[in-house]
């Protein structure tokens, strides 16, 4: 009989190395690179909003800084008419800065404006100005008025159509002066001689009309007696109330209005992105353009006076 033995015989396993294995560790993917065409894109843009903004302050300057001089004349041509009428228009300094003092008729370049006191280039924003410390217009001595030739109205951008012999008339709280143009001479910065002069009314701009690197000066010397000399107060000008320096004291105003530009203008692209289109364009744009027009402003008073 055949015995079959059904025990299985095991050999002893051999031991199995378990190996732990590490899982890579994932590493930092740089940045992509702008392309070319996307910095191209980006410089682009910024020149044109660069040239967006020159070329809307060069329109504020040459054709719409005529507004707010306009709406100044008619407010100072309001106040003086008052004044004369009432006596009380003045004749002896000090006088406020601002303050209306005379109004300058000159019939061959069809002006008529009102002068008011201050010659510096905030001041000669709403009209010509009275150099401080000089006699008032109409009265004995020498009388000295700058104004603008080419922004703010330009009231004295004809001047030097004037030829010798021209009339003009100065009224101020003491009457009615007429005067005729004696000399009509252009000088560089440098020459104070022609802001000299005994018993005259100088009307003083720049020239050339854009460059304002010198003065056009027109002399007027009274028809007859002029009026009698006011007090006058002895008075130290600044650079600025000469024409040819800009008014240093907006730069601070400056810099603000334009740090509070570049915050409209963040906000006004969020606006874009989380509203619809029309509501953020009626929002934003009377905002911008009102605070433009502010920054435009200030930094026109950052020019020669007399520009």
């Amino acid at each position: 009989m055949t015995v079959i033995d059904l025990t299985e015989t095991t050999a002893t396993p051999e031991p199995v190395a378990i190996v732990a294995t590490a899982e890579p560790v994932p590493t930092a993917t740089p940045a992509p690179v702008a392309s070319k065409a996307v910095v191209r894109r980006v410089v682009r843009q910024a020149l044109l909003i660069f040239a967006t903004f020159v070329a809307g302050f060069a329109l504020y300057l040459f054709v719409l800084s005529a507004l707010p001089h306009a709406r100044a004349q008619t407010g100072l041509e309001r106040r003086f008419r008052s004044e004369l009428a009432n006596a009380v228009a003045p004749v002896n300094a000090p006088v406020a800065l601002g303050a209306p003092v005379a109004v300058v008729e000159i019939p061959a370049i069809g002006l008529h404006e009102v002068v008011v006191e201050g010659s510096d280039a905030r001041r000669l924003a709403s009209g010509p100005g009275h150099v401080r410390g000089t006699a008032l217009p109409g009265q004995a001595g020498t009388s000295i008025v700058l104004g603008r030739r080419t922004t703010f109205g330009a009231p004295f951008a004809d001047l030097d159509r004037l030829e010798v012999g021209d009339e003009l008339t100065v009224t101020a709280g003491q009457g009615e002066t007429p005067y005729r143009v004696r000399s009509v001479e252009r000088a560089a910065a440098s020459d104070a001689s022609v802001l000299v002069a005994s018993n005259a009314l100088l009307l003083v701009t720049s020239d050339p009309a854009v460059v304002a690197d010198g003065r056009l000066v027109v002399t007027a010397t009274p028809v007859g007696a002029p009026q009698a000399p006011g007090s006058r107060v002895a008075v130290e000008l600044g650079l600025d109330e000469l024409g040819l320096a800009s008014d240093r004291s907006v730069v601070g105003e400056l810099v603000l209005w334009m740090q509070v530009l570049v915050a409209l203008a963040l906000g006004t692209v969020v606006a874009f992105r989380r509203w619809r289109r029309g509501p953020a364009w009626v929002v934003a744009v009377p905002v911008l353009l009102a605070v433009l027009w502010v920054v435009y402003e200030r930094a026109a008073l950052l020019l020669p006076a007399t520009l």
